[in-house]
């Protein structure tokens, strides 16, 4: 299904934790996309290794939620920078697939509402909160843009999702954000906002 990739990229940020990581230079540019943004020197950058373990554990958890056999191996990394614990910021691509639905904005709608619904399929593991549907511009181009809240009782845990969508060209672009601190949430944000698309 089109739209559970969607969804599963959203659920591959929310599983991330620290782990080692490689250095990367402050500029990264994606063909892909069109897509050129600046992240601070000194962030760490998971390697393909890591993202492929980590989607494959979102897979797993899928799965045994719907009782489907989904793979996600159309769906390609653009880059995963973490920093400290919990704090995510990611970019995926995958082939846009018209299969399922009218429009990229109909399985848009439908991976939202799958993404909660699998989270609060987590019982009292997970409490999602504060759900908003939001357009941003970044650079001229229009986004879709999904915020939600998710609280994690047992490990005394607030973390903020913040993803970014659109159809770009023959792929569907996915901008993801979590993060439980404040601080370092603003900095992943504000380079987005910042980046620049060509034309």
């Amino acid at each position: 299904m089109g739209f559970m990739r969607l969804t599963a990229i959203l659920f591959i940020v929310l599983s991330l934790a620290s782990c080692n990581a490689q250095q990367v230079s402050n500029k990264l540019k994606f063909k892909e996309v069109g897509w050129t943004l600046y992240i601070p020197t000194g962030s760490q950058l998971l390697s393909t290794a890591e993202f492929d373990s980590i989607k494959t554990k979102a897979v797993t958890r899928i799965n045994n939620t719907y009782g489907t056999s989904e793979t996600l191996n159309e769906i390609r990394p653009l880059f995963t920078i973490t920093d400290k614990r919990y704090n995510t910021f990611n970019s995926t691509i995958n082939l846009y697939d018209s299969t399922m639905f009218k429009s990229w904005e109909e399985s848009y709608e439908a991976s939202k509402e799958m993404l909660i619904d699998l989270l609060n399929k987590q019982g009292g593991e997970v409490i999602v909160s504060d759900t908003s549907s939001a357009v941003e511009k970044i650079d001229g181009l229009q986004f879709q843009r999904f915020d939600f809240k998710t609280i994690y009782p047992k490990q005394n845990l607030t973390m903020h999702t913040y993803w970014f969508y659109r159809k770009q060209g023959i792929y569907d672009f996915s901008i993801n954000i979590s993060f439980t601190d404040v601080q370092i949430g603003k900095q992943y944000l504000e380079i987005v906002r910042n980046s620049k698309f060509e034309k």
